[in-house]
């Protein structure tokens, strides 16, 4: 009994790994909450090989709003990189997240990442974010609403620095206080890149339950075969007596 219990929470434990381990697969490329666009700098003209582009990221679920941008990625890097070294610095102004054609501005106050983008160790640190919507005069300050990752490569020659923003919809001044559903987000900040981040929010996410819930049907499935089996198996036989 007590091995058919353990063999019962192995098939469940898997079953649940499986359903989290296939969604994170398929809603994520190298960021936990989606795709991540390649746009080219502001400052540069495009068509070089010493281009700077920026990976950016934007996703919403009922909660929050996320985005992500990394300054000089490594999967874009320049072939110099001594090339225009200080289009990589941190970079926590400036962003406008308009939300069904409403703009709503962010921007940090804080300077105390000066030492965290000269630094030639890699380290994480989080700061806090103003936002300002203009249409409610709304401002409110997020305490360590965005996390900067300072990572240092080739040898201390290159670093890039990522910035990755959590912002709670109840921070936006939203006259509704939600985003409707289906309404067009869009992501700009024209000191960092050319061009907009822009994705349709579908509504509150559902993220892995549907799987988890079938994965807890199959593994439920499986222990009432499992208890069928055992009683055939342990039935008394009937003596017939002629």
């Amino acid at each position: 009994m007590k091995s058919k219990m353990i063999k019962i929470t192995g098939l469940i434990l898997t079953v649940l790994f499986a359903c989290f381990t296939t969604y994170q697969v398929a809603a994520a490329d190298t960021w936990q909450y989606g795709d991540l666009t390649k746009l080219i700098a502001s400052s540069n003209g495009g068509g070089t090989k010493y281009d700077t582009y920026r990976q950016v990221g934007l996703s919403i679920d009922d909660k929050n709003v996320y985005m992500y941008v990394s300054m000089d990625p490594e999967l874009y890097a320049s072939d110099d990189a001594t090339w225009n070294t200080g289009d990589r610095n941190v970079q926590l102004t400036g962003y406008v997240l308009t939300i069904a054609g409403q703009p709503i501005y962010i921007d940090s106050k804080s300077y105390d990442f000066y030492n965290l983008q000269s630094s030639q160790q890699n380290q994480t640190k989080s700061f806090p974010v103003d936002v300002y919507n203009p249409s409610t005069f709304k401002n409110t300050t997020v305490t360590d609403a965005v996390t900067v990752q300072h990572l240092v490569r080739d040898n201390g020659n290159r670093v890039n620095n990522i910035m990755q923003f959590t912002i709670p919809i109840s921070a936006l001044g939203l006259k509704d206080g939600e985003i409707s559903e289906n309404a067009q987000v869009t992501l700009t900040n024209n000191n960092i890149w050319s061009g907009a981040k822009t994705i349709t929010y579908a509504g509150a996410s559902t993220a892995p339950w549907p799987l988890v819930v079938l994965g807890l049907l199959i593994a439920l499935i499986s222990v009432i075969k499992m208890r069928k089996s055992k009683g055939s198996k342990t039935a008394p036989e009937v003596m017939q007596y002629a």
